[in-house]
């Protein structure tokens, strides 16, 4: 096979009693000039980049606080004071969009060895204006203005776009996560399926309840998309007079076997009235006499594919249960995993 090989740019290349002239200069910055807003159009998306907020003062007078900002090509623009702008010529109830964009000119012009005059100076400017229509030609739209209107309403940035980096497909993995961002809770209120031959919950738009007899109930519970761990679990009620019972099962499928899944991952009864199972967090409520909240561990793995995760509860006497909750853990976010990650200079 023959390689392709093709120009893509050039650049200058100086040696020692060689002959320069404007082009060579030229040259020289617009190939770093063309590199930066390269990397401006390719490694970032356009639009503000800080400040640049609008203020409307007495209706038709708006200022513009000092920020930077990147426009569609790639440029660079810099608003290095406020700047006030007048909107007399629009109506009141119209809607103006306030445009920052980039222009350059010329400088002032020098006179040369041969006695022709040249600019040796190219002026960058940035242009504030407002019109009725959003920005064109690579201008930012900095703002949205109705005129007339009252408070916040008057000013809207729903128009204006805000540069941040462009980060390719695969390139955030939990290595470059914060720790709680590799774990989160899915809460939900207690909202379960009864069971055959047991008797329901009495279900209510926020709670479920059981009479003196007790109740058992199932529910699923979501599992976050990616999520390979289980970590803990929350229950948590205004009311509970005897025991409760607390069995998870990871169901769904089995990839391996081919078949049904149904693992019990936990399996915890306890009375919160005198907790006595270890590594369990219990609080009552000083305000509500019987309220309950107990935390405890959970901890299995999860196919990110294939597996779900269910929960039966059962209690032995009247009961209110208004919280149900699980913390799912994501690949790299366990504690084992902090450590490693330190060592190698990972948060």
């Amino acid at each position: 096979m023959t390689p392709i090989k093709r120009a893509t740019r050039r650049r200058p290349s100086y040696f020692r009693g060689q002959l320069l002239d404007e082009t060579d200069f030229r040259l020289e910055q617009d190939y770093h000039r063309n590199a930066w807003h390269r990397h401006h159009t390719t490694f970032h998306s356009w639009g503000v980049i800080d400040g640049l907020t609008a203020t409307l003062h007495q209706d038709t007078k708006v200022s513009v606080a000092p920020g930077t900002a990147i426009d569609s090509l790639g440029r660079e623009i810099h608003l290095d004071e406020v700047a006030n702008l007048d909107l007399a010529g629009f109506s009141a109830g119209e809607t103006v969009y306030l445009t920052l964009s980039y222009e350059e000119e010329p400088g002032e012009p020098r006179p040369s060895e041969q006695g022709e005059a040249s600019a040796a100076r190219v002026l960058e400017y940035s242009v504030l204006s407002a019109s009725r229509t959003p920005g064109a030609g690579g201008a930012v739209t900095l703002a949205r203005i109705t005129l007339n209107a009252a408070g916040s309403e008057a000013v809207s940035y729903d128009d204006t776009p805000y540069a941040s980096s462009l980060v390719g497909a695969g390139r955030i993995g939990y290595r470059e996560l914060e720790r709680g961002l590799r774990s989160g809770w899915v809460r939900m209120p207690f909202k379960p399926f009864p069971l055959e031959d047991k008797k329901p919950f009495r279900i209510g738009p926020t709670e479920a309840r059981s009479t003196d007899e007790g109740a058992a109930g199932s529910m699923a519970i979501p599992v976050p998309p990616g999520a390979t761990r289980v970590q803990r679990f929350r229950i948590a009620g205004e009311k509970n007079e005897g025991a409760i019972k607390v069995e998870f099962f990871r169901c769904g499928w089995n990839p391996i076997e081919n078949d049904h899944e149904k693992s019990n991952i936990l399996l915890l009864e306890f009375d919160p009235k005198s907790p006595t199972v270890s590594q369990v967090e219990y609080s009552s409520s000083s305000r509500i006499p019987g309220a309950f909240k107990v935390t405890a561990p959970l901890e299995g793995e999860i196919d990110a594919q294939y597996h779900a995760l269910s929960v039966v509860i059962t209690v032995t006497k009247k009961t209110s249960i208004s919280l149900i909750a699980v913390e799912f853990g994501y690949p790299g976010g366990g504690a084992n995993d902090d450590a490693r990650l330190s060592r190698h200079g990972h948060r």
